[in-house]
């Protein structure tokens, strides 16, 4: 049997292989500009105590609060001693881990439950559900892998102390619990699995084994918010805390059905926080997890440990991204790729749990249906996630309202100089959302690179306005006046936003450019009788 297992699993890292082979060809999509191709911190090896000490600068080329995720950095800082900027090295990276993942979830399983074909089942599906590839396939979603990577070997070797005693294999756990919050928060929910696990396995250990853990989460959450100085990424989804609730309630359905129908994957839904308790997808979530909680208390006095054991496994490391604590992303396919195998466990159990003979037909048959489509559905992801225009306008077929895509895709024809078509889609992303400060700003650098100053300074205005302690858009106001010879008025605005970021490189520059300018306007206006503005 032992045979019979390695070879199938063998045959689900080459599916997989197969399945994202194209990836490799990919470029750097969306977030991953910010956190790789334009972070300087990540170029020199020797700002790898800043990654866990100074998260706030040197996670992304911009200051970027609410992610604590050093692990993340730290690997990029490695690939780049290696790849430089090439992003198929990134790539091939998130690969690996995938796969190194779907070994690891194979061998928890075994660890857990004797029935070799439930563990069989359970890893194709999650080494090849289409909802997982966003997580494969964003360099920006290495965040996921590692800690699905790290949450693994986590369990796994509690698994072990707990099976054979061996205390080494506790501190191991708690050794890899640590570096999965090291690599995303979302980990802080691991004691709840290592208590899970003792209940479902019906074993009893020292009240300090199963306290350390949770001592840990509490330990790690006042320095994170520390370090993030926050806690939560933004206000109430909704505007309140019950709609916030009620939207968190609300994402259950969506995810379900994601998982069900994987076939219209985007990384923008159009997801709408809920208003009220009767919002249909509100009760439908109701319904679900009354359903699903029912069955668990039915499998658990039957003594179907695995039924119920994935259903909580689910809730549990889904829980932090559903927005109980408001985060910036409403809704992702990543935040399933480890919460999903959950469901996939319970599935596979039941399915195997059927009285009837024909049991291995329909499983065989079931896994070669799933395989066709899922792999074709993968395929088809990873060409749209190619380069920033395959990807949003993927977004707009599903999705025609995504102020994200028509934002991004104006950036996309910025960065080629075509600027009709880019203030087209800033003018399609202004009509969604107003005067969003991202969409003044890119519409008056259009205004700027084409000549038409006064109609920049106007965007870059309405943009300083909405945030007002925005460098680079205090820049781009003085750098306009300057142009229109107010140099007065744009040395006091240098100078200002100096004051705030004394060691901004780009405004040291147009100060120092600006005085050459004044110097010889000075000697004009001294001829001439003109004053400085």
């Amino acid at each position: 049997m032992k045979t019979r297992s390695f070879l199938f699993l063998t045959g689900i890292i080459f599916l997989t292989i197969f399945a994202y082979r194209d990836c490799v060809k990919n470029n750097f999509v969306f977030d991953d500009h910010c956190f790789v191709e334009k972070n300087p911190h990540i170029k020199s090896l020797k700002n790898i105590t800043r990654f866990f000490t100074t998260p706030l600068s040197t996670t992304a080329s911009i200051k970027w609060k609410g992610i604590y995720r050093p692990l993340r950095t730290l690997s990029y800082a490695l690939e780049y001693k290696l790849y430089k900027l090439n992003p198929d090295g990134y790539h091939l990276t998130n690969l690996l881990l995938h796969i190194l993942n779907i070994i690891l979830v194979f061998t928890f399983l075994n660890l857990l439950i004797n029935e070799k074909k439930i563990a069989i089942l359970a890893t194709f599906l999650f080494a090849l559900h289409p909802v997982q590839s966003e997580a494969v396939l964003w360099i920006g979603s290495r965040a996921d892998l590692l800690l699905g990577f790290f949450e693994l070997l986590a369990v796994i070797t509690f698994l072990r102390f707990v099976k054979t005693g061996n205390r080494k294999y506790y501190w191991w756990s708690i050794v890899h619990f640590i570096l999965a919050l090291l690599s995303k928060e979302t980990a802080i929910t691991t004691p709840l699995i290592f208590a899970m696990l003792l209940f479902a396995l019906n074993k009893k250990v020292d009240k300090k084994i199963v306290l350390l853990p949770f001592i840990i989460a509490i330990v790690y959450l006042p320095i994170r918010i520390y370090l993030m100085q926050g806690f939560a990424q933004r206000e109430w989804w909704g505007g309140s805390f019950v709609t916030n609730f009620l939207t968190a309630i609300k994402l259950i359905s969506h995810y379900i059905y994601l998982l069900i129908f994987p076939y219209h994957l985007s990384i923008d839904y159009g997801f709408k926080p809920a208003q009220s308790f009767f919002d249909p997808l509100v009760i439908t979530s109701v319904l679900i997890i009354s359903v699903l909680l029912w069955w668990s208390y039915k499998c658990r006095k039957s003594g179907q440990n695995m039924h119920w054991l994935g259903i909580a496994w689910f809730f549990i490391l889904l829980a932090p991204c559903l927005n109980f604590i408001p985060i910036t992303t409403i809704t992702g396919d990543r935040f399933l790729y480890l919460s999903s195998l959950g469901l996939f466990l319970s599935s596979s159990s039941i399915i195997f749990s059927l009285k009837t003979n024909q049991i291995k037909t329909i499983s065989f048959f079931l896994v070669f249906v799933l395989a066709i489509t899922y792999v074709s559905t993968i395929r088809k992801r990873t060409r749209e996630w190619n380069n920033d225009y395959t990807l949003f306008a993927s977004v707009l077929k599903y999705n025609p309202n995504s102020w994200m895509s028509y934002q991004n895709l104006g950036t996309w024809y910025y960065q080629r100089k075509d600027y009709e078509n880019a203030k087209k889609y800033f003018l399609k992303a202004k009509k969604i959302r107003g005067d969003d400060a991202l969409t003044c700003k890119s519409l008056g650098l259009i205004y700027l690179e084409t000549g038409k100053i006064d109609k920049a300074q106007k965007y870059f205005l309405k943009a300083l306005l909405l945030n007002p302690r925005d460098i680079e858009m205090g820049n781009l106001v003085a750098i306009t006046l300057e142009l229109q010879k107010k140099y007065g008025i744009a040395e006091e605005l240098y100078r200002r936003y100096l004051e705030i970021d004394p060691h901004n490189q780009n405004i040291k520059r147009n100060l120092y450019s600006l005085y050459s300018r004044l110097k010889k306007f000075r000697k004009n206006s001294s001829q001439t009788g003109q004053r400085l503005q």
